[in-house]
């Protein structure tokens, strides 16, 4: 077992519950096969592809976890300000933050700060047109230079 791995539950002896444990994989074998736990804190993921070796440490020269989902991490603040997602990479197989218009957290950001803005002028408006108009009003003892007053 590697540093990758933890030990499986004793219940872990078929391909089937096997398939029911997460980040775990199932290694066939001459004598049927044997159940590899991967570690769950977010520093490993499964490879079925790898017999000798099933349970990968994640890639450091990745911002962002592996397809398996098992890997902590993301594209950091991008994910909100820059439309950016964790994909992988189809020719290289590393992961990558690469631009996606449908990046929820960015449209939720920008949209918040949109109503926020069209919330800011609402009140501005209704401020200033429930203010009441200033008015000259013009005493009756004094009557304003140049005009006399009648009486």
């Amino acid at each position: 077992m590697s540093t990758s791995e933890t030990p499986c539950p004793n219940t872990a002896t078929t391909q089937e519950a096997c398939a029911q444990i997460p980040n775990a994989v199932w290694v066939p074998t001459a004598n049927g096969g044997s159940c590899h736990c991967c570690n769950t804190n977010g520093t490993t993921y499964r490879d079925p592809s790898d017999p000798t070796s099933p349970c990968k440490l994640c890639p450091s020269n990745s911002l962002c976890g592996t397809g398996d989902g098992f890997c902590k991490g993301s594209c950091g603040s991008w994910e909100w300000f820059g439309f950016l997602k964790c994909v992988v990479e189809p020719t290289t197989n590393l992961n990558q933050c690469q631009f996606s218009i449908s990046q929820w957290k960015s449209w939720l950001f920008y949209g918040l700060i949109v109503l926020a803005i069209i919330l800011l002028i609402v009140i501005i408006v209704s401020v200033t047109r429930s203010r009441p108009k200033s008015v000259v009003y013009v005493s009756s003892t004094q009557a304003p230079s140049g005009v006399t007053r009648l009486q």
